[in-house]
């Protein structure tokens, strides 16, 4: 499978899914798909500090090496526009 997704203002362009073991950027619950919950996800793991290095590689949408609530807010500007 080889799914594209692109965030609007281009923080990311393209991250893909393969069986590889890649990921989706943005999909926190490892559904395979980006939607509300991983933005919920983003703030959980924002509010308890426990985003894992690979939460951060996934789900740093803006690139700052952390999960914050930007990151929540750019997961839900995607979901909006893609869903």
């Amino acid at each position: 499978f080889d799914f594209s997704l692109a965030v609007e203002d281009d923080i990311y362009m393209y991250a893909k899914w393969l069986e590889n073991g890649s990921y989706i950027k943005g999909d926190l619950d490892g559904n395979n798909v980006v939607d509300a919950n991983d933005a919920s996800v983003a703030l959980e793991l924002y509010k308890a500090q426990s985003a894992t290095s690979d939460d951060i590689k996934i789900g740093d949408m803006d690139r700052n090496n952390l999960i914050d609530a930007n990151d929540a807010s750019l997961i839900l500007e995607y979901y909006k526009t893609h869903q």
